[in-house]
């Protein structure tokens, strides 16, 4: 199933590492792009429509988050199954800067 990888953190080029994980344990990414401005938990992860039930528990372990209800904040293109937006490293794992 088709996942659209969102950067939500402000560090560029989040997104893009994310989605070249999920590209080598064989998800298909659809779209990398920047999240709108907001502040985001450090994994947030939508399901547009149903089904896609192996993909959704994957993800989900993948993340250790559950699916977040109603609409990303961004349009995706229609065959987009899930929107996965990768907001900033929890705090305790961040070095300062």
């Amino acid at each position: 199933a088709p996942v659209a990888v969102l950067n939500g953190s402000g560090v560029p080029g989040v997104a893009q590492i994310e989605a070249d994980k999920l590209k080598a344990a064989k998800y298909v990414v659809e779209t990398v792009a920047n999240a709108p401005v907001g502040t985001y938990p450090h994994y947030t992860l939508y399901q547009i429509g149903t089904g896609n039930s192996g993909t959704v528990s994957k993800l989900k372990q993948r993340y250790g988050v559950s699916i977040t209800k109603g609409n990303p904040p961004i349009a995706v293109d229609a065959s987009v199954k899930f929107v996965l937006i990768v907001g900033p490293e929890p705090a305790d794992n961040a070095s300062s800067n």
